[in-house]
């Protein structure tokens, strides 16, 4: 007998399923979409860090909110533009990315399970609830003022389109005395600026 030809136990058992599954190829699409919705669960349950799979893959598969809504519109869009702008940012801020993406996901974990099922505007009320939370437990306080500077140009555009976010950035600033400040002081500028 030669040494190359012995078929281990665990090899056999290989092969033996690969066979199995030329003979029933059902049973390997079933098994295969077993493996994806499992892997899709788990993504819900647990968002990834760095990702922003969750808004396509778990709320708007859920809730088909449409391009506009919450999911894509909102959620996946200024997930990306964070992604984006993360090498811009200090190490601080980096990390203060990351942690609020995460943070901003698993906060909507309860609505990707199906645990709470609200109607598409109910979801994004409550998901831009949840994003002074967020963003203060991420680190947002103790960031450098320069770093507030990159935050505005990745939300701005959100600040300036609904009174909602306007509102959820003074509650975030509200959390920390000089970024509320800062805030005003941009604010106030901008209006004076607009009036010239």
């Amino acid at each position: 007998m030669y040494p190359s030809r012995i078929l281990t136990s665990t090899s056999f058992a290989g092969w033996a399923y690969a066979l199995l599954l030329l003979a029933f190829p059902r049973h390997a699409d079933a098994t295969l979409n077993t493996q994806r919705q499992n892997d899709r669960i788990q993504e819900c349950a647990h968002p990834t860090p760095n990702s922003c799979n969750f808004y396509a893959q778990c709320l708007e598969s859920r809730y088909h909110c449409g391009p506009s809504g919450y999911p894509i519109g909102f959620g996946q869009k200024f997930c990306e533009k964070s992604v984006v702008w993360k090498p811009k940012m200090s190490a601080f801020g980096q990390e203060w990315i990351t942690e609020t993406m995460l943070c901003l996901q698993e906060e909507l974990v309860p609505f990707a399970n199906g645990s709470k099922s609200p109607s598409c505007s109910e979801l994004k009320q409550c998901a831009l609830g949840t994003h002074a939370g967020c963003y203060v437990r991420s680190g947002v306080c103790t960031l450098p003022v320069d770093e507030w500077e990159k935050i505005l140009e990745i939300v701005a555009p959100a600040l300036i389109s609904e009174p909602e976010n306007f509102k959820a950035a003074f509650e975030t600033a509200g959390e920390c005395v000089l970024l509320y400040i800062w805030l005003l002081g941009r604010a106030t500028r901008s209006s004076l600026s607009s009036l010239e």
